[in-house]
């Protein structure tokens, strides 16, 4: 008796059956016969479109280069941003309640004098600002019309945000700065404002 046809199904079977094994095949080679065991599952490679999406490359802005002027003016201004508004934050709060703002203001008067001083003493030529510019004057603005435990949340936001800012700045002068005694100045105050940044991220 001759032996039946082969169905659809078996041959649909077949064809799924020599698909996978190709697949396999293709991802055994692309790792190596001594890794395949930590490859990636096949699922990762045929996620959905929002699954694949690129991560983005890294951020250049902690090593791009800052010009000695600029690095004056933005260090002039988180200087006198942190002074006001710690001392603001004296005002709207009950003695003792954030003894991190007396340790912010002195910290950056200590700071801005020691700018001021590098300056005068003729060791780096710079214009310091004598007031706060418009986007410092807005968050000071708004910490004015703040009180209670509105004005703490948004005092301590700002107070993580201008300290990472700081200190990416301070390195990227430290690396990459024109001045060699300016430079040397980041170099030793970046270790202070990264403690500084970790007071802040404490905060309560």
């Amino acid at each position: 008796m001759d032996n039946p046809a082969p169905s659809r199904d078996y041959h649909n079977y077949i064809l799924l059956a020599a698909g996978l094994l190709f697949a396999l095949f293709v991802l055994w080679d692309r790792t190596g016969p001594e890794d395949a065991s930590q490859a990636a599952p096949l699922s990762s490679y045929v996620g959905t479109a929002s699954q694949r999406v690129e991560a983005p490359a890294p951020s250049q802005a902690a090593s791009a280069p800052v010009s000695t002027p600029e690095f004056i003016r933005k260090v002039a201004l988180s200087d006198m941003f942190e002074i006001q508004s710690s001392r603001l934050a004296r005002g709207k709060t009950d003695p003792g309640a954030l003894d991190y703002a007396d340790q912010m203001i002195l910290a950056h008067q200590k700071t801005s004098a020691e700018l001021k001083g590098l300056i005068e003493g003729g060791k780096v030529r710079g214009e310091i600002p004598q007031a706060l510019d418009d986007a410092h004057k807005q968050k000071l603005a708004r910490l004015t019309s703040l009180d209670g435990q509105a004005f703490r949340d948004a005092y301590i936001t700002m107070q993580r945000e201008a300290h990472q800012d700081a200190v990416s700045l301070f390195s990227a002068y430290a690396r990459n700065g024109d001045n060699a005694d300016l430079k040397n100045w980041a170099t030793t105050t970046l270790g202070e404002l990264n403690h500084h940044l970790e007071m802040a991220r404490s905060l309560k």
